[in-house]
């Protein structure tokens, strides 16, 4: 058995926890550690500001003391820790609002053990601790707006909500949504500006220190991170240029054009048009709707865009060449996205639709649990069947529902609207600002549709 030096764990087990972004999401970490630089290549002495700070918590305090295998251990340990104190927030939430054990009891099953949340936990991904930390900050909205408006209650809210968006940047709106709701829940008195700024003082304090960060390391100005998505693209051709990277700009481009009509830009889903692009696949008819070729879109364009990707990643050809190839690969992608235009206005709503149900549709339990679904036993499909009928029967209910109880809801209003708004611009920040939408980012989603539910529960069911 192979072992890493000051670790009891082989290599193969280490990796059972490790993702296709852990070298993004760990890796500066480590090499801070032992170059002192947060940077993404060892000894590159360039800083690495693609992606928001919070999964280095709490890597990094194990890391200072430990290995990085023990604190891999520790932080899949940790993942799990926060993921049970969380399912018990849930159900004291849920407990507190509905006075029924059976119902709360469910959705605390639900949670535990019939979602496709689960395996997070066991991966080094920020999607488990950010569900935890979502949840531990609606307990303590509920405590603030319901039993006790102390000032530390809305606080440690704050904080992590704050913890939330470092961890999923695209969930920055669950800091707006609840500022939202308390200035209109307070009629904008003195009081409802004093809890927004207790609120949202652990958010300024973590951003003021990655903006300083980022200014002192880089001498820019990056709230965000360096990550093309809400910036144009720009590609700058130099000896720092990551061209076998597979989020390069040039792919990042891609993903824009792709998303124009709603097509799937994550190469790995069965049919997916970026999965033609990435793996070279020929079948055009079978990957992309047939409307968008009245659009400006030739199936000629769309294999020269192949071709010019699949050179651009060839590490034989000389520095001159690969740059020539990627100029040429990302003028020829905006051309196309410049030339694509709606034929009817019912393809731009089926676009938007399409988007949307990227997000809430695609690969839901396809490598969980236990592998693909026709390769598994009837208890195995059985139970992914399960997963799916109470996600999607959660999600599609609970918002089909809102509009019948929008103005009837007068116990628990502020939570209502507060989880009610997470959703809705969620789901609009997906339609209209990100390109790139996986199941995995509607977890909080999912959340927020239970206790839409249990909420509904309450309002016509145990009075």
């Amino acid at each position: 058995m192979v072992l890493y030096q000051g670790s009891i764990f082989s290599l193969d087990f280490i990796d059972r926890f490790k993702t296709n972004d852990y070298s993004t999401l760990l890796g500066p970490v480590n090499n801070f550690i032992e170059t002192g630089t947060y940077e993404l290549v060892k000894n590159s002495g360039i800083s690495f500001s693609d992606r928001l700070p919070g999964y280095m918590f709490p890597f990094i305090f194990f890391r200072f003391f430990l290995s990085e295998n023990i604190s891999i251990i520790m932080i899949i340990i940790y993942q799990v820790i926060v993921s049970l104190i969380a399912s018990y927030l849930l159900y004291e939430i849920a407990i507190r609002i509905s006075k029924n054990f059976l119902i709360s009891f469910s959705v605390f099953t639900i949670y535990n053990l019939i979602s496709f949340l689960i395996p997070w936990e066991l991966w080094t991904v920020p999607e488990s601790l950010s569900v935890s930390y979502y949840i531990i900050a609606l307990y303590f909205l509920y405590i603030f707006f319901y039993e006790n408006q102390s000032l530390k209650f809305i606080f440690f809210s704050g904080f992590f909500i704050s913890m939330v968006f470092f961890l999923r940047g695209f969930l920055f709106f669950n800091i707006i949504s609840v500022i939202i709701i308390i200035l209109l829940s307070n009629k904008f008195s003195i009081n409802s500006y004093k809890y927004c700024m207790i609120f949202i003082i652990p958010f300024l304090f973590f951003e003021s220190l990655w903006i300083g960060r980022n200014y002192l390391s880089k001498d820019e100005f990056i709230p965000l991170t360096t990550f093309q998505v809400l910036n144009d693209i720009d590609l700058e051709l130099d000896k720092n240029y990551p061209f076998d990277y597979s989020y390069k700009p040039t792919v990042l481009k891609l993903r824009k054009l792709i998303s124009s009509w709603g097509g799937v830009n994550v190469p790995y889903y069965e049919y997916s048009e970026m999965g033609f692009f990435i793996n070279n696949e020929k079948d055009i008819t079978q990957v992309f709707p047939n409307w968008i070729f009245n659009c400006g879109i030739s199936k000629e364009m769309l294999l020269e865009i192949q071709n010019l990707l699949l050179k651009s990643f060839d590490s034989n050809l000389s520095f001159l060449e690969r740059c020539n190839t990627e100029k040429e690969l990302f003028n020829y992608i905006d051309f196309s996205i410049n030339n694509f235009k709606y034929d009817s206005y019912y393809h731009s709503v089926l676009s938007s639709f399409k988007r949307l149900k990227n997000l809430i549709y695609n690969n839901i339990v396809a490598d969980w649990p236990i592998g693909s679904f026709n390769s598994n036993s009837i208890i195995i499909k059985i139970y992914k069947i399960l997963i799916l009928v109470i996600y999607f029967s959660s999600v599609l209910s609970s918002f089909f529902l809102i509009p019948f109880v929008l103005f009837k809801i007068s116990e628990y209003k502020n939570l209502f609207f507060i989880i009610t708004l997470n959703s809705l611009l969620l789901m609009l920040v997906f339609i209209f600002i990100i390109d790139i939408a996986e199941f995995k980012y509607s977890a909080t989603l999912f959340i927020n549709s239970l206790l839409l539910l249990l909420l509904y529960s309450n309002k016509y069911f145990t009075n």
